[in-house]
């Protein structure tokens, strides 16, 4: 467990600090997106107009997003023989500012439910350290789809960071929105969040 932690402890912060280089230098607008990511994606209609659905087989969701994304892989090796940490993001932004991000990272091996609720912990946590200017407005644990989860709202003068974190089976997922203004953070992040699909076979018993 404690290995576990600080692996993705490192190699979040590593990416929290990575992407806010990207978000500021503006190095992943939607044009650049390979084609790969391209054929993942589906116009959507009604509803989130001009947003485009990512559906992936490999992680069994889906998820609409404003655009082509930036897609973004790398693994973490661990000190034992049951392989890395898969790491995978994708990035994209309106054009007002508002940036979305959905990570997911998966394990060489399903965790405890302790691992679990302390992984989510960490993922907070390490988003408070990559944002130190940031307050947090507020956390909760609870469930999603009948998986652990966390919300929590971190605040600030320039940015606000409202993220959600689900543990299903080996892989964390963890649905960003960086928005420039507090009052209608948790609105855009509502009609972000609630496009978020588990297919049936992620939901299945693990």
């Amino acid at each position: 467990m404690r290995i576990i932690k600080q692996i993705m402890g490192l190699s979040l912060l590593a990416f929290v600090l990575a992407f806010f280089a990207l978000w500021v230098s503006k190095q992943f607008m939607t044009e650049e997106t390979d084609q790969q990511t391209k054929d993942l994606v589906a116009v959507h209609g009604a509803g989130h107009k001009q947003w485009r659905e990512l559906s992936s087989k490999d992680h069994n969701f889906c998820i609409l997003l404003p655009g082509y994304p930036q897609h973004v892989t790398y693994s973490v090796p661990t000190p034992s023989e049951k392989g890395p940490i898969k790491y995978e993001t994708y990035v994209t932004q309106e054009k007002e500012g508002t940036t979305f991000m959905l990570s997911i990272i998966e394990y060489p091996h399903p965790l405890t439910e302790g691992q679990k609720e302390g992984l989510l912990l960490e993922v907070q946590g390490e988003y408070q350290k990559g944002n130190v200017q940031n307050e947090l407005a507020y956390s909760e644990q609870g469930l999603f789809d009948g998986f652990p989860s966390i919300d929590f709202l971190l605040s600030g003068k320039k940015i606000s960071i409202r993220a959600r974190g689900v543990v299903v089976g080996s892989k964390l997922y963890i649905l960003t929105l960086i928005d420039h203004s507090i009052q209608d953070v948790e609105d855009h992040f509502r009609r972000y969040a609630s496009t978020f699909q588990l297919k049936k076979e992620e939901r299945m018993p693990r």
